[in-house]
């Protein structure tokens, strides 16, 4: 018994020292070797800061895609108030920023998510920027379209797409099952300085809640919805109502996952 029992320790330890010398899943390479050089810094700044702004410092956001069409994953980084950047995949974990010849530097206001998407069919991927217009940053959503020369234009007004407000992250889908793509925009609420504890939501139709949008429609219309309120041209969304978009942009996901790369 005494045997049979140090035996086994000795495979468990056996068994351990063979994974702590396993190596790791992943390796973390160096901007300097990857060409990856992108920061995204903020200011202090006594106009917008934690204290005013509640997200502040949530972050920029990213997306992968192949831009080129080299069958290698392209990377977009947006950059709350910097240039956002462009790079292209060069092969061997090697990038090179593309962002000036590309014209893909940003919008103006606070940037925040990105997704890519082959918005017009093309066989292209495009690029669309989300924004935050807020205490000064007049900023208007992106949508950078692929000219397939390296270079993208924003085209986002004539699109209908140049939303203004609270924006945070957008998806692209088949909505109305009609085979082009519509888009869910995702906004935020602001909290702004008041007397009493309780933080007063804006519930402004032209800045907070969800929109879905056809970019193919010729008048561009907009399907939105307040969450917490009803608004004139914005009915209230039910909770049945909201996990219906919701399963149908998971749906979305499922089968054609290839013609759009998003990240939050």
């Amino acid at each position: 018994m005494r045997s049979s029992l140090m035996m086994l320790l000795g495979l468990a330890a056996a068994a351990c020292r063979r994974a702590n010398d396993a190596p790791p899943l992943f390796e973390r390479l160096a901007p300097s070797a990857t060409g990856v050089t992108f920061e995204n810094r903020l200011p202090e700044d006594s106009s917008l800061n934690i204290l005013n702004f509640l997200y502040y410092y949530n972050g920029g956001g990213v997306a992968a895609g192949d831009v080129n069409g080299d069958g290698r994953p392209d990377l977009y980084f947006t950059s709350n108030l910097g240039s956002d950047r462009l790079y292209l995949n060069r092969g061997a974990y090697r990038f090179e920023d593309v962002t000036t010849r590309a014209g893909v530097a940003g919008p103006s206001g606070w940037k925040t998510g990105v997704t890519m998407a082959d918005v017009n069919g093309d066989g292209k991927l495009d690029i669309y920027v989300s924004t935050v217009s807020y205490r000064g940053l007049a900023g208007r959503n992106a949508l950078y379209v692929n000219n397939g020369d390296g270079s993208f234009t924003d085209r986002a007004h004539e699109h209908g797409l140049d939303h203004q407000g609270y924006g945070t992250q957008a998806a692209f889908f088949d909505y109305d099952g009609d085979g082009d793509l519509d888009l869910f925009v995702l906004s935020f609420s602001t909290h702004e300085e008041q007397a009493s504890d309780a933080p007063k939501r804006d519930v402004q139709a032209t800045s907070g809640g969800e929109s879905v949008i056809n970019p193919s429609s010729t008048n561009h219309p907009i399907i939105s919805c307040c969450t917490s309120c009803s608004v004139v041209g914005s009915p209230p969304c039910s909770r049945a109502a909201i996990a219906s978009k919701a399963r149908s942009l998971t749906r979305y996901k499922a089968w054609d996952a290839s013609r759009w790369v998003a990240s939050a």
